[in-house]
């Protein structure tokens, strides 16, 4: 996936931290989140499966702390933007997969990410 190709070549820079806003389970969760495609989120999640320990932590924002918007790129209503949450929630759930919530306005997010590195 094009995920994938940038977090190898951003891997290959020497950096101490590399924040990501997409990850290769994106499309795994967006998939579940649509039931008739769950078989192929399955066959995408064991293709990527063996990526995931790369990152050090996986962030989730807590959807009522970002303001809900309409425009050219989001196109989502509120109802599908919680589904897709939910849908991330019990994907982290299920995979055993650790994650943080982060909450609050923009400047306390980025502190408590701070903190954690």
């Amino acid at each position: 996936t094009l995920v994938l190709k940038f977090e190898k070549e951003a891997q290959k820079k020497d950096h101490n931290i590399i924040l990501c806003d997409r990850s290769v389970i994106d499309a795994v969760v967006y998939l579940r989140a649509h039931p008739k495609f769950k078989k192929d989120a399955d066959k995408l999640f064991i293709r990527v499966k063996d990526w995931i320990p790369t990152y050090d932590k996986f962030f989730l924002l807590d959807p009522k702390d970002v303001p809900y918007q309409i425009d050219r790129i989001r196109k989502e209503t509120l109802d599908d933007r919680q589904k897709l949450h939910n849908s991330f929630l019990y994907f982290f759930a299920e995979t055993g997969i650790s994650y943080e919530m982060l909450s609050g306005t923009l400047e306390q997010r980025i502190e408590k990410v701070k903190k954690l590195f």
